[in-house]
């Protein structure tokens, strides 16, 4: 009989199998972490409506040319916009109002065909 066989009608002790049960618990959580889809995030890209908030559109410069796309949720913490800042119709900010204002720079065509708000946003005055 091998010695590293428990014989036959007995129980295996468990500690002679930690690592296999380390291994099982692990395999669990990670599969828990996989099978958990990813939360949207409210950006560019997104595909539902209600994670991008209220757009609006804005032409500051009067050139016919959409300049900010605001993204408006209700409340000014999650407020976001994509800004075109020298008007060569390519957005180069994203701003996020929060608790500080924060800009990170973005390289993404300005939309065509879009209604344009009649007011002005007053971003660039």
């Amino acid at each position: 009989m091998d010695p590293h066989q428990a014989p036959q009608g007995e129980m295996v002790s468990p500690k002679n199998h930690g690592c296999l049960g380390l291994l099982l618990v692990f395999a669990i959580s990670l599969a828990g972490c996989a099978s958990t889809p990813a939360a949207p995030r409210s950006e560019p890209g997104a595909s539902r409506s209600e994670d991008l908030g209220e757009i609006t559109y804005h032409d500051d410069n009067l050139d016919g040319f959409v300049d900010l796309e605001m993204h408006d949720f209700g409340c000014c913490d999650r407020n976001w916009a994509l800004v075109d800042s020298d008007f060569d119709g390519i957005f180069d900010l994203r701003v996020q109002w929060g608790y500080s204002l924060t800009t990170e720079p973005i390289e993404r065509p300005v939309p065509h065909f879009v209604a344009i708000s009649p007011k002005s946003s007053g971003w660039m005055r």
